[in-house]
């Protein structure tokens, strides 16, 4: 048991921490080749491989691990699982409302995603599953936080969660979006 245990919490936080490296330095990558980033951050080696993108995501997880290891202040952000399936309520959404409001793109897409079951399209079946399941998640996640004695301290809790993970990526989005549109009418000057 003294030997198995560690062993086992080692391997189990090893995959984690490969698991979620993966998607994040992938971003870090996209975001710096569509200009939200450095373009060092999206630079590679002979190899094809992605230093810049896995030198910013070390960095940013060695500074999360640090503050996460000597201070208090990632309980502020303790309700992302709620705020991650809310997102996935409103990808179902978009799921069962593909075929209704991009009727062109559905159309054009390969067989497999036209798949119907009677004269519901599948995608739309799985829209509803997906967008319920969430909801059900986000419920039961939430319910006791906001309910119960501590309803005061959750509520900081939950409010400092929606700034970190909606509000901030809302921010960064809308600056880009200010700064290609600024690029597009300088454009139409030049010419």
């Amino acid at each position: 048991m003294h030997i198995a245990g560690p062993i086992g919490f080692l391997i189990i936080n090893f995959g984690g921490i490969m698991g979620l490296g993966f998607a994040p330095t992938r971003n870090l990558f996209a975001y710096a080749f569509d200009g939200l980033l450095p373009r060092w951050v999206c630079s590679v080696d002979k190899k094809g491989r992605a230093w810049g993108a896995a030198l910013l995501g070390f960095i940013i997880a060695a500074i999360i691990h640090t503050i996460n290891s000597f201070t208090p202040w990632l309980a502020y952000i303790a309700h992302t699982i709620a705020l991650w399936f809310l997102s996935w309520v409103l990808l179902g959404i978009a799921g069962m409302l593909f075929h209704i409001r991009q009727k062109s793109v559905y159309e054009a897409s390969p067989s497999v995603v036209k798949k119907k079951i009677g004269r519901i399209p599948v995608t739309a079946i799985l829209g509803f599953v997906t967008a319920v399941i969430s909801a059900m998640v986000v419920y039961f996640v939430l319910y006791p936080a906001l309910t119960g004695a501590a309803v005061a301290l959750q509520l900081k809790y939950l409010g400092s969660t929606i700034a970190v993970v909606w509000a901030i990526p809302i921010i960064i989005c809308s600056i880009y979006m200010w700064r290609e549109k600024k690029k597009r009418c300088s454009y139409r000057v030049k010419v």
